[in-house]
């Protein structure tokens, strides 16, 4: 219903009133848009893992994934015996040279939708003490490698460098890892039959990262 602003121009001589309508109402103005948050960033890559597959008995093919070692820990300062915790493997980022290939070893091989990572836990250290600046030295590496469903014990010889801005750890000799081994055989059949190509069940891992010091 229209409202009206009654103006009396003549009430005073007994005249009629004439009647100006009222100024329709402003629009209220809309409503901001929600903010939308950014989805998380995947954490900065703190250095690579290498993998060594070989293919059709004869082919070695090289696949690489990002690592994050921030849920790795160094108890004392400078020295590699002290280091406890897990280093975490990106499974999204496997990348080789052959993209459809990648895609379908994140998908049916890791289901890296649903575990983008895969771990390495530390158990123990064994050859090290406190490195002074620049210095390097070489020992063992011993861990639990957990992808998906499979745990296996690994040992890796390494090198560690006290670098400027933390200990600099390189894998020294590849270390085998046996899909079988870790209960994924079946995975790594399905990878093999989506690319028609036939694929070692053994691959040979070796890697290189820092671990920031304060």
């Amino acid at each position: 219903m229209r409202h009206f602003l009654l103006i009396s121009l003549l009430a005073a001589c007994g005249g009629s009133a004439e009647t100006t309508p009222a100024p329709a109402p402003a629009p209220a103005p809309a409503p901001a848009p929600a903010a939308v948050a950014p989805p998380p960033a995947a954490p900065a890559a703190s250095g690579r893992v290498s993998v060594t597959t070989l293919k059709k008995e004869t082919v070695e093919d090289v696949h690489t994934l990002d690592v994050d070692v921030s849920t790795l820990k160094v108890g004392t300062a400078w020295d590699p015996s002290t280091i406890t915790g897990s280093l975490t493997v990106r499974a999204d980022t496997w990348a080789s040279p052959v993209a459809l290939r990648d895609t379908r070893v994140k998908e049916l091989f890791f289901d890296a939708a649903a575990h983008p990572t895969f771990t390495l836990e530390v158990t123990s250290v064994e050859g090290f003490g406190p490195l002074a600046p620049d210095a390097k030295a070489e020992g063992v590496v011993n861990g639990t490698l957990a992808v998906l469903t499979g745990r296996i014990p690994v040992s890796a010889k390494v090198a560690i460098t006290r670098g400027a801005a933390g200990l600099d750890v390189a894998v020294l000799e590849p270390v085998v890892v046996s899909a079988a081994a870790l209960g994924l055989g079946d995975r790594l059949k399905a990878v093999s039959d989506a690319c028609a190509v036939p694929l070692a069940d053994a691959a040979k891992v070796t890697a290189a990262f820092t671990i920031p010091q304060p």
